[in-house]
């Protein structure tokens, strides 16, 4: 049949009792990871399902699995360092290893700059169009916001 499609030599098919039944290999498991990612313990943002920790050329960063859905992305702190090990494993626990980084990144911008004059609030670091500058975590409330000279 010209309009068939071949099914690659990795995948078998079997029917198995009435039941179609679908072996996959380590190669296609491994190409399914670099797609969605690794499970995370951490939830979008924006839709609240698993984010997966994915590669890229430039480092490791946080994809939400229900792309193209949803096609939330976030980064994961330099100060987090992995290995390619890490691609293999099911899942990582990663929320408390970011929320302690940014925490202390934090602290140190508010030690260094101090809160905000308006609310009280901390400033957080923001990279924005015409580079980097402090804006208050209490935005949209407050808009109140710094110039950053870098660390």
């Amino acid at each position: 049949c010209e309009n068939s499609k071949s099914i690659p030599k990795s995948m078998e098919l079997p029917n198995f009792e009435g039941k179609e039944v679908l072996r996959i290999n380590s190669d296609f498991q491994k190409s399914m990871v670099k797609i969605r990612g690794v499970t995370t313990d951490m939830k979008c943002p924006k839709c609240g399902k698993v984010l997966g920790l994915k590669k890229s050329q430039y480092g490791f960063y946080l994809s939400c699995r229900d792309y193209p859905d949803c096609k939330n992305t976030v980064n994961v702190p330099d100060e987090i360092e992995f290995d390619d090990d890490y691609l293999e494993t099911k899942e990582i626990k990663l929320k408390d290893r970011i929320e302690r980084v940014q925490k202390f990144k934090e602290d140190r911008l508010v030690h260094k700059y101090g809160k905000c004059k308006k609310c009280g609030k901390p400033f957080r670091l923001i990279n924005g169009k015409k580079g980097k500058f402090l804006g208050c975590t209490g935005f949209p409330d407050c808009k109140n916001t710094k110039s950053y000279d870098g660390d």
